[in-house]
């Protein structure tokens, strides 16, 4: 697939190239096949380093698994090696986070990504929540952000540099991460597989969602397109907006000029009210999070959503 990518896309000035693995079916004839082919970044799913709740979760990787792939990963040489975790799982409590994190700094990766569990509609952890069939210990969310603020704190403590609502790096300087950053400013992004979501010039577009459509399109040498909506300059606007706040602000000043809209005036409702929970600061230069705001950034988004986008569920 790498293959096929480069011998038609001049790769001649790529910043980065980040390719995500599950710990188990890392090996080291792949993770050099991955390095020859210039991917700078790792990105190892790890999620907790715990068996008990690895198992719980359904996850078919373990402790030992994690740490077979994370050495290889580190002999082959990326630039970067990130590694994933899920604040929240089923089973976790307040010790095996702290300890499953402890481990993990112990170990030194370059960026750490803590997410918050969210359970997507359709999913066999949703059912047996909703219907009652289990007892998952799920743990709500302001325990969830209890946990996530202590692990903050706990990676500052190490040295790492906060860097957004859900990721730390130990060299800000170094450990980028390109992609989202230029993701959340509005840049294009083309998505290759059955049901990837593109974004191209102001136009979201879908794939098909059944792979042999997929593939059939393709065959065919017809865009494999499910469907798609072009985006208004004040929806692109909020866009860009509500993804930059995931970052931990947003400067004004830019979205000024591009979109001949002021988002300081455009949102003020929501800002303000935000301002008075102490959740963030603003003024005519653009918005600040406060930690508590950094938190529950992801709550705090869909406030700022056009009043037609409101309430959907988004899976």
């Amino acid at each position: 697939m790498l293959g096929g990518f480069r011998d038609r896309v001049s790769c001649a000035g790529l910043q980065e190239a980040t390719f995500e693995c599950a710990p188990r079916s890392v090996t080291t004839a792949k993770l050099e096949a991955l390095r020859e082919m210039g991917v700078t970044r790792i990105s190892l799913g790890v999620q907790q380093l715990d068996d008990d709740v690895l198992r719980r979760s359904g996850r078919v990787h373990r402790v030992r698994d994690v740490m077979r792939a994370w050495t290889a990963a580190r002999k082959a040489g990326f630039e970067v090696v990130n590694v994933d975790l899920i604040v929240g799982l089923p089973g976790e409590t307040d010790a095996s986070f702290a300890s499953s994190l402890d481990r993990m700094i112990e170990m030194g990766p370059d960026s750490v990504t803590l997410y918050q569990l969210e359970i997507p509609h359709n999913t066999p952890l949703f059912r047996a929540t909703r219907d009652g069939s289990e007892s998952p210990g799920l743990a709500g969310w302001e325990v969830k952000r209890a946990r996530l603020a202590s692990g903050l704190s706990r990676l500052e403590a190490a040295g790492y540099t906060v860097r957004s609502a859900y990721a730390a790096v130990r060299d800000p300087g170094r450990h980028r991460f390109l992609y989202q950053d230029a993701q959340y400013r509005g840049a294009n992004l083309i998505a290759l597989g059955a049901s990837g979501f593109s974004y191209l010039d102001g136009i979201h577009v879908q794939n098909r969602g059944r792979l042999e459509d997929y593939l059939d399109a393709v065959e065919r040498s017809e865009l494999p397109l499910h469907r798609g909506r072009a985006l208004t300059a004040e929806e692109r606007l909020v866009r860009e907006f509500v993804l930059q706040l995931k970052l931990g602000g947003v400067e004004a000043g830019p979205l000024r000029t591009k979109y001949r809209i002021d988002p300081i005036r455009e949102l003020a409702a929501p800002l303000s009210r935000f301002a008075r929970d102490g959740w963030l600061r603003f003024d005519h230069d653009g918005v600040t999070l406060t930690r508590e705001g950094l938190l529950r950034v992801d709550r705090l988004i869909p406030a700022f959503y056009l009043p037609e986008h409101r309430g959907a569920r988004y899976s």
